[in-house]
This record gives C-alpha cells, sequence and structure tokens, in this order.
C-alpha cells in the first residue's frame, strides 16, 4: 500500500463509519478512495505551482542585487594606488608574494644587481676647459657617452700649425681603444706621466684619437678618464701636460 492509497483510507474513514449504520447500499469505498487520490493529486500540482512562482520571484530579486551597489556586508576592492599595482598580495606588504612567507620558499632574484653606468647629460658641461699652452677652446659638444673639446691656436705665428682635441669620458666609459692601452693590464703601450691635478696619467705611445698626435691620458676625476690629442708645431710632451692642465671639473 502506497502513502496515496493510507491518506485516501484516513480521510474516508469517517464515510465506512458511517455507511456501515445505513440501510440500502451505502457509500462505495472504491470511488470514495479514487475521489481521495484526485483531491491529493489536486493538492500536490497546486503546491508545485505555488513554489514554482516564488523562485520566479526571488531569481530577479538576486539577480538585481549583483547588479547594483554591493551589499554592506561585502568589501569593494580598492582601485591601485600610484606606484602600487593590482597584484599586492593579502600581506599587505607590495612587492612580496604569498610563497615568499612560507617557510623554505627560495626568493625570486633579483633581474640586475650591476649600477647603471654613469652618463652625462647631453648639453650640459660636466669640465671646464680654458685657454693653455698656446690653444684656446673653439667648440664643447657634451653627448651621453663623452664631452668633445677642440682648440685652436690662439696667437698663431707664421710657421704656426696644428690644432688639439679633449675628449672627457664619464665614469666607467671609455671607448674601446682607450681600454685597450690604459695599463690594466701588463705590456700595455703607455709611459707614466706627471700627474694631471694629482690624477695618475699616462702617455699613450700609440695614439688612439688620431694618428701621429702626441696623446695623454689622465683621470679628470676619480674613475673617469680624459683623453687630449695635439698636433702640429706646439705637440711636444710638456706643452701637451700644460693643456690637460686647462681641465678642470664643473
Amino acid at each position: 500500500m502506497d502513502a496515496d492509497e493510507r491518506e485516501a483510507r484516513r480521510v474516508l474513514a469517517p464515510l465506512r463509519e458511517s455507511a456501515s449504520g445505513q440501510d440500502g447500499p451505502g457509500v462505495s469505498v472504491a470511488a470514495a478512495m479514487a475521489a481521495g487520490r484526485r483531491r491529493i493529486r489536486m493538492r500536490r500540482a497546486i503546491g508545485a505551482s505555488v513554489a514554482a512562482a516564488a523562485v520566479a520571484v526571488i531569481v530577479p530579486a538576486v539577480v538585481l542585487t549583483r547588479a547594483g551597489d554591493p551589499p554592506g556586508n561585502v568589501i569593494p576592492v580598492a582601485q591601485p594606488a600610484e606606484g602600487r599595482t593590482a597584484e599586492t598580495p593579502a600581506t599587505g606588504e607590495p612587492g612580496t608574494s604569498p610563497a615568499a612567507e612560507e617557510p623554505g620558499a627560495t626568493p625570486s632574484p633579483s633581474l640586475s644587481t650591476t649600477p647603471p653606468p654613469e652618463l652625462f647629460q647631453p648639453g650640459s658641461r660636466p669640465a671646464t676647459v680654458g685657454s693653455a699652452g698656446g690653444f684656446t677652446p673653439e667648440s664643447d659638444v657634451t653627448h651621453r657617452d663623452r664631452q668633445r673639446v677642440t682648440l685652436r691656436l690662439d696667437t698663431p705665428r707664421a710657421d704656426d700649425r696644428g690644432d688639439a682635441i679633449i675628449e672627457i669620458y664619464p665614469g666607467d666609459q671609455i671607448p674601446p681603444t682607450l681600454a685597450e692601452v690604459l695599463p690594466a693590464a701588463p705590456g700595455a703601450p703607455v709611459t707614466k706621466a706627471p700627474p694631471v691635478h694629482e690624477g695618475a696619467a699616462y702617455w699613450l705611445d700609440e695614439p688612439v684619437l688620431r694618428p701621429g698626435a702626441t696623446e695623454l691620458a689622465w683621470q679628470w676625476k676619480p674613475g673617469a678618464w680624459a683623453v687630449v690629442s695635439v698636433t702640429g708645431t706646439r705637440a711636444d710632451r710638456d706643452n701637451v701636460h700644460r693643456v690637460a692642465q686647462s681641465v678642470l671639473p664643473s
């Protein structure tokens, strides 16, 4: 006997008791049970319809809540502040990750540990060059990797000729041709010269700027080099050394 039949018998029990006390045919129990089953199925159908209608009302309300402002117990995600990224982890410390907080975690290697090279600002004047040794500055141009000053004879005589060039380099930035001859290795083609303003100086036995010129390399400031190249009638070493002494840091 299923649940429907038990419910029908319970509902129709008074009818059966009433029918047992009457003369004549009385009430048909089978017909009453069938009628009871129909009423039960009708109540279940009505209940299902009511539940479906309730769901249809609730779903739009939920959608409207999600599409509108967040409820009071939800913290909106803040936009990343200037200088920080959206990937800032939950620890609150920028630049760290949860993995870095775990014991035994291996930190990510740095992209570079080499400091950037020192360079000049184009158009600036890292060093000043004065007149000396019979030469005076004619042009002065600064690039990122060098300051180049050309000098002409200031009071040329009838038999004078020649000119001078001075190249000044930022720290650790020298042309490869100069790096090959500076006394970084034994046997370099240089000769020690008197210091220039206490900076180490070397005569370049093999010129690096111009063939046939008399050239002197010296440290115009700690860790930075300069070269003077002189040609013509005033290219003796004493005079070239005087031209180098006209260079001073700005």
